[in-house]
């Protein structure tokens, strides 16, 4: 939403330099707003005020609601950013990060709702940077009331985002079953196929350039599972026979599916699905493979966030691309630090430690001198360890 709050009377004239900044930003077009950022990828000026930018933030509040508007963002995006959308939404939420890292009255910052919208994307670039400046936002005391409100529609999302890969095939515990899927979490074995990896070295694994043929297609593959409950299973029976009996006419009951409750589980590779070893994928191919797999395992909408998420890192390293990796580890990283910071003790404690009870460690080591990890990912993992370490339970 937009920043209701009046400059106040005795408010300082910025310097210069910011002064023309926020004259090109809130008078340039909204095609051009991306090309005058991009260039600033940190903060070359004095500390500045939030005050001072009131009207940038409010017009990037517009940009944003009416992006979140034209690509239906209240839920799984289904139509792909348009080169000149992502850039224009990477440089805002950028440049509204570095505001809340170089500027006082950060409590003014009002955009938390269109935040919320853009971690339904299903661009890795724009949900990293959404995820930044969430975690900057969610560090501030003040924020978090606000941010707590969202918690109960963010926090299923951020939780899927912080799952284990399963790099060696490893297996989920089967989850309870809940109402949504925002308030369900799953658990899942840490235990590899050969009872030797650990879940530590899945960080070290994954910060690392390059990776091992062998796990590489190991991970390329499509795992996800899901409880069905009795009420899910009885309406897709319903659903099915009113559709075909409207459709042929007639229906014998041997002829009709069985949709069986309990545990559903997707193993499936991505070579099977169409994808090519080596080539990245594009957006449209990977909106078929989760379209066929949600037709073919009948996934409910609350379980289509995680699926598409899995379907996501299995491309990265289908493809072989380690940027798009390193940016999904990186959002990874974000997520649970942003969780430490919404949750209580206790509510961390139960909600995300007792799935990664080793989660502080295990990031730790990425930064060990062998493992050679961008400093792209270095920087996330201290920025995760400046917010975990916050928690009582965490601190030795």
């Amino acid at each position: 939403m937009r920043i209701k709050k009046l400059q106040h009377k005795r408010l300082n004239f910025p310097p210069q330099e910011i002064q023309s900044l926020r004259e090109q930003l809130e008078t340039c077009p909204v095609d051009d707003i991306y090309r005058v950022l991009e260039p600033l990828h940190e903060w070359p000026f004095v500390r500045g005020d939030i005050y001072h930018w009131i009207t940038v933030l409010n017009r990037f509040d517009d940009i944003m609601a009416e992006v979140c508007e034209n690509y239906q963002l209240t839920s799984l995006q289904m139509k792909t950013f348009d080169a000149g959308t992502q850039r224009l939404l990477v440089a805002i939420v950028t440049f509204s990060r570095l505001l809340m890292e170089n500027c006082i009255n950060r409590n003014l910052y009002n955009s938390v709702e269109r935040l919320d919208c853009l971690l339904n994307t299903n661009d890795p670039e724009v949900l990293e940077c959404t995820l930044r400046l969430l975690l900057r936002a969610a560090q501030r005391w003040s924020y978090q009331r606000d941010l707590k409100t969202s918690l109960t529609t963010m926090s299923g999302r951020l939780l899927t985002i912080t799952e284990s890969w399963q790099l060696h095939g490893q297996k989920q515990d089967t989850a309870a079953a809940t109402a949504t899927v925002d308030s369900s979490v799953e658990g899942e074995d840490e235990a590899t196929v050969d009872g030797t990896a650990s879940h530590t070295s899945e960080f070290k694994i994954l910060a690392r350039e390059n990776i091992d043929t062998s796990l590489q297609i190991s991970a390329s593959v499509v795992r996800f599972s899901y409880f069905r409950t009795t009420e899910e299973a009885q309406q897709l029976e319903a659903d099915y026979s009113c559709n075909n009996n409207s459709s042929s006419g007639s229906m014998t009951k041997s002829d009709a599916p069985v949709f069986k409750e309990g545990l559903i589980t997707v193993d499936v590779s991505l070579e099977t699905l169409g994808f090519t070893r080596g080539i990245s994928a594009s957006e449209e191919e990977l909106r078929q493979a989760f379209n066929k797999l949600v037709a073919q395992y009948n996934i409910p909408e609350l379980q289509q966030y995680k699926l598409r998420h899995r379907i996501q890192v299995a491309a990265s390293f289908m493809s072989g691309d380690s940027s798009l990796r390193f940016s999904l580890l990186r959002s990874r990283i974000y997520a649970a630090a942003i969780l430490s910071q919404l949750m209580s003790e206790l509510e961390f404690k139960n909600g995300f430690l007792s799935r990664e009870p080793n989660f502080t460690a295990n990031i730790i080591g990425v930064m060990q001198p062998e493992v050679h990890a961008p400093l792209s990912v270095q920087t996330a993992v201290l920025l995760a360890l400046e917010a975990i370490l916050k928690q009582r339970s965490e601190v030795s």
